[in-house]
C-alpha cells in the first residue's frame, strides 16, 4: 500500500503531480496541436473545474528555457515524448505564466492593486532570466517599481508587455505568454459596477502584450466565458477563439470514457462505470463526449461514493442574474430541462458582458459555456441543449432554480403553496398579495406574461413534488399552468390567469378565469393521468393586487 497512488485533488502544478506519487491524466498531445495552430493567441473557453489551470501549467515546463534540463525528466514515458518533432521546441522559450483568478475584488483600485500583486511576483519568477546588464537604466527603475507592487494603473498596463521585452533582451528569444482565468477581473467588475473601468484597464493590459508585441512568441489564455473581442481584443487578428462548441483542443480538459475506465480499473473500481457514467459523464466539447474531471477524481478518492462534487465549487453572478429576469418563455425552459427535455437554441457567443440581458440567447449561451448545460445536435448557429448528467442537475436546482425565487422569503413562499395545494383560496390570495406588494414593481405589473412569468418562477420549487406544466393543449383550449403530482394520490392544481383594467373589475375577471377551466374542460389532461382531486383556481391581477376565486 506504501506505493499506492494518489489522487490529486485540487493540485494544479504539473511538477508537483509528476514528481509525487499522484494520478495523471496524460493530455499532453495538447502540446503538438498547439504547435501546430496558426493563431498566434488561443482563447480556451471551459467550465470551472475542468483541468485548465493544470493544462497551462503543463505548458509552462515543457516550454520553459530557465529550468529546461530538470524538466524534462517530468515528461518522460509521456505522449509528447515520443514526438520528435514537439520535443525540438522542448525548453525553447521564455515563458510567463501568470493567473488572475484572484483578482476578484470588489473595487477597481483593489482590482488594480491586485494585479499589481500578481505583476510582482510573475517579475520574481522571471528575475532569473534577466539580465541587468543588458537593461537600461529606466528600465531597471520600472522592473523595480512592478516588484515592489507600488505602480499605478497606466504603468501596470504596460507590465505584461515589458517584460516580454526584457525576456527578449537577455534570452534571444521570444516569449510564450500564458494567461490563466483571464476574466475573473472582468467578470467581478461586472458585478460590483465598475465593468468600463476594467474593460479599459484590461484592453491596454491584454493589448500591449498580444496585440502589438514584437516580443511575443505565442499566448494562451483561458477562461470560462468569452468577452467579446470587440471590448478587449480589438484589431486583434491573430486571436482565436476554442470554445466548447469548437474541435479543436475538444479533449485538452475533461476525461474521456476510456482515461475513466483506465482510471476506475487502476483503482480497483472497474465496476463504477456505469455509476459514474450517468453522475459525471455527458458534456459535448466539440465532437467530443467528456466526464467532469474535478468530479471523477473526487468520486474515485471517496471510495466511489456518488454525490455534486461539482456543486458550490464557485458561483456565477452573471448567471444568476440572467435567470432571475427570464421572461415566461424561459422560464418555462428552464422547468422543462430540469425535468429532463431538451431545449433548441440560437448561439451567440459574443455577447456575454458588455451586451448582457439584451439577447435572448445569451442565457443559455452562458448556461452552455459555464457548465450548467450541454449541447448534443448542433450546427454553428444553433442548437439542442440539455442537462448533462444527474450531478449538474443537483446544482442547477440549487443554482439555477433557486435564482428564481432568490427575491421571494422562502417562508412565504412555503405558506403559498401550503394554501395553494390545501385548496385553502383565502389564504393562497393572502400571501400571493403579500409576495406581489414586497417583490413586484409597477414598471413591470400590467401585462399578464410578467404575472404568468412570475407565478412559474414560484412554482419552480414545487417540482421535485409536481411535473409543472404551462400553456399546454387540454380539452377545448390551452390552460395557462397546471400543476400534476408525482404521487397520484395528491391533488393536482390548475390555474388560469386574468387581469384587470381597474381593481374594480379583480372580482370579475376572477371568476371569469375560473368558469373558463370549467368551459374548456382543462381538467381532462389530469384526468388521463389518473389524478381525481383537482383544485381549480382563478387568478385576476391589476398592478400589485389580485383575486383569487377557486
Amino acid at each position: 500500500m506504501e506505493n499506492e497512488r494518489l489522487i490529486p485533488i485540487g493540485i494544479e502544478d504539473f511538477q508537483r503531480i509528476r514528481q509525487g506519487n499522484y494520478y495523471f491524466v496524460d493530455k499532453t498531445f495538447f502540446i503538438r496541436q498547439l504547435l501546430q495552430d496558426g493563431s498566434q493567441v488561443a482563447l480556451l473557453t471551459r467550465p470551472r473545474r475542468f483541468g485548465k489551470t493544470l493544462l497551462m501549467s503543463v505548458l509552462y515546463y515543457f516550454f520553459d528555457m530557465e529550468h529546461a534540463a530538470e524538466n524534462r525528466a517530468l515528461f518522460e514515458g509521456l505522449k509528447i515524448s515520443a514526438d520528435e518533432q514537439a520535443m525540438a521546441n522542448f525548453g525553447s522559450h521564455p515563458v510567463i505564466f501568470l493567473s488572475l483568478k484572484g483578482a476578484k475584488q470588489g473595487k477597481y483600485d483593489l482590482a488594480v492593486k491586485s494585479i499589481a500583486g500578481i505583476m510582482a511576483q510573475v517579475y520574481k519568477h522571471c528575475r532569473g532570466l534577466i539580465v541587468d546588464d543588458n537593461l537600461l537604466e529606466t528600465d531597471r527603475e520600472y522592473y523595480q517599481r512592478i516588484l515592489g507592487g507600488q505602480v499605478e494603473a497606466v504603468e501596470l498596463e504596460t507590465s505584461l508587455s515589458r517584460l516580454s521585452e526584457f525576456l527578449h533582451q537577455s534570452t534571444g528569444q521570444k516569449a510564450i505568454i500564458l494567461i490563466d482565468e483571464y476574466d475573473a477581473p472582468v467578470q467581478s467588475a461586472w458585478q460590483h459596477g465598475f465593468y468600463d473601468e476594467m474593460i479599459q484597464f484590461m484592453r491596454n493590459f491584454l493589448g500591449n502584450a498580444l496585440k502589438t508585441n514584437k516580443f511575443l512568441e505565442r499566448a494562451m489564455m483561458t477562461g470560462v466565458l468569452r468577452i467579446t473581442k470587440e471590448s478587449i481584443f480589438s484589431d486583434l487578428n491573430n486571436f482565436k477563439v476554442y470554445s466548447v462548441l469548437s474541435s479543436r483542443y475538444a479533449d485538452a480538459c475533461g476525461f474521456t470514457e476510456g482515461e475513466v475506465r483506465q482510471l476506475l480499473a487502476e483503482t480497483g473500481h472497474a465496476d463504477k462505470i456505469a455509476e459514474a457514467k450517468t453522475w459525471y459523464d455527458g458534456y459535448h466539447f466539440g465532437a467530443m463526449e467528456l466526464y467532469n474531471p474535478w468530479s471523477i477524481l473526487n468520486y474515485i478518492a471517496d471510495g466511489c461514493k456518488p454525490a455534486p462534487y461539482w456543486a458550490n465549487t464557485s458561483e456565477n453572478s452573471i448567471l444568476g442574474k440572467l435567470v432571475s429576469q427570464a421572461d415566461t418563455q424561459r422560464t418555462e425552459d428552464l422547468r422543462a430541462l430540469y425535468e429532463g427535455e431538451s431545449i433548441h437554441t440560437y448561439f451567440d457567443e459574443t455577447v456575454i458582458y458588455d451586451r448582457i440581458g439584451q439577447n435572448d440567447e445569451a442565457l443559455y449561451t452562458l448556461m452552455l459555456n459555464t457548465g450548467y448545460l450541454t449541447v448534443g445536435e448542433h450546427d454553428i448557429e444553433s442548437g439542442v441543449l440539455r442537462i448533462p448528467n444527474r450531478e449538474v442537475r443537483s446544482s442547477y436546482r440549487k443554482q439555477i432554480l433557486k435564482s428564481l425565487q432568490d427575491c421571494l422569503p422562502r417562508r412565504q413562499a412555503d405558506f403559498l403553496y401550503q394554501s395553494m395545494l390545501k385548496g385553502e383560496a383565502k389564504e393562497f390570495q393572502k400571501h400571493l398579495q403579500t409576495i406581489l406588494e414586497r417583490n413586484a414593481s409597477y414598471r413591470d405589473t400590467g401585462y399578464e406574461s410578467f404575472y404568468h412569468g412570475m407565478m412559474l418562477g414560484l412554482m419552480t420549487l414545487l417540482m421535485d413534488t409536481h411535473h409543472v406544466r404551462s400553456n399546454r393543449e387540454s380539452g377545448l383550449g390551452a390552460y395557462d399552468m397546471a400543476l400534476i403530482p408525482k404521487q397520484k394520490k395528491s391533488p393536482g392544481v390548475l390555474l388560469e390567469f386574468k387581469v384587470a383594467d381597474e381593481e374594480k373589475h379583480l372580482e370579475a375577471k376572477a371568476r371569469e378565469a375560473r368558469e373558463q377551466i370549467e368551459q374548456k374542460n382543462y381538467v381532462e389532461e389530469l384526468y388521463a393521468q389518473g389524478i381525481n382531486a383537482i383544485w381549480k383556481y382563478g387568478i385576476a391581477f391589476c398592478g400589485k393586487k389580485v383575486v383569487i376565486t377557486a
